[in-house]
């Protein structure tokens, strides 16, 4: 195998699986599913700290590369995501928002 090359190139199921990665639709069911898990993961208590807290987190994350990535390339969608959700996070480190909910 040469560089750059993965282990199913050349393969037609490894190549029908990465063209419905890239389509529109594939990332629209991805982001619903991912909202739908989020929710899920709120409503439904199971006692284990990372999966009542942090696992909503980061779906919350993915969709906000899912949502670009529908539009634009991989990178510049990592890098949209990257910059919102520190953004996000920076914001919170103000306090603003535990002084708006009180």
């Amino acid at each position: 195998m040469r560089a750059g090359e993965f282990a199913g190139d050349g393969d037609p199921y490894y190549q029908k699986m990465v063209a419905r990665l890239r389509s529109r639709r594939s990332w629209l069911f991805c982001i619903v599913g991912l909202i739908a898990t989020g929710i899920l993961s709120r409503l439904a208590h199971t006692g284990v700290l990372v999966f009542d807290k942090y696992l909503s987190d980061a779906l919350y994350a993915a969709m906000v590369y899912g949502i670009p990535r529908r539009l634009s390339t991989a990178t510049v969608s990592a890098e949209l995501a990257m910059v919102f959700m520190t953004a996000i996070e920076s914001f919170q480190l103000t306090l603003i928002p535990a002084h708006l909910g009180a």
